[in-house]
């Protein structure tokens, strides 16, 4: 037996059940992707991170939903500012005109 199967097989046994059908439903999917010889179109964790990163980063302009916290709603504030790639902070304004 190969040693990838024997360390999958002691592990499924002591994770909890719903761990178990997580892994046991991946592996199911790169083998499939594996027998289509399309294992390149599974994403990476790096690459998954990066457009996380991309999404919690607000560009100035910008108009996102803040809670300004306690028992308030959310409201909408306008990015403004750090502009060319400046340190990762940035200010809102929620003023409105």
């Amino acid at each position: 037996m190969d040693a990838l199967l024997k360390i999958l097989s002691s592990r499924l046994h002591p994770w909890k059940p719903d761990t178990a059908d997580q892994v046991r439903a991946r592996v199911t999917e790169i083998i499939g992707l594996a027998d289509q010889d399309a294992l390149h179109l599974l994403r990476s964790r790096e690459c998954e991170r990066d457009v996380l990163d991309l999404l919690d980063e607000p560009a100035p302009g910008e108009v996102w939903l803040a809670d300004p916290g306690l028992a308030a709603k959310t409201r909408p504030v306008v990015v403004a500012g750090p502009e060319g790639g400046g340190p990762k902070k940035c200010r809102v304004s929620t003023r409105t005109r």
